[in-house]
């Protein structure tokens, strides 16, 4: 099983880790290669005086692995400009 988790750096007030993508049954000794899909909504948060869903310029850490503990995960970075 592969999972896919987004986090916006030196964002205090977000989550430590969101599952960003449903996850991917891999049968054990495996590989595959799949592309992501990848869509805005999993960047996007509520602003506070709005209320509206907006999608914040930074940094943002895609994590991807077998569960959701920091050891099990790997990780890659997307700027958003």
């Amino acid at each position: 099983m592969v999972q896919v988790y987004v986090r916006k750096v030196n964002d205090a007030d977000g989550p430590l880790k969101t599952l960003g993508l449903p996850r991917v049954d891999v049968a054990a000794e495996r590989s595959f290669k799949r592309r992501l899909l990848f869509l805005p909504v999993l960047l996007s948060s509520s602003t506070r005086s709005k209320g509206a869903m907006t999608i914040a310029s930074g940094t943002y850490e895609l994590w991807y692995g077998s569960s959701s503990a920091t050891k099990d995960l790997k990780m890659a970075k997307v700027d958003i400009h």
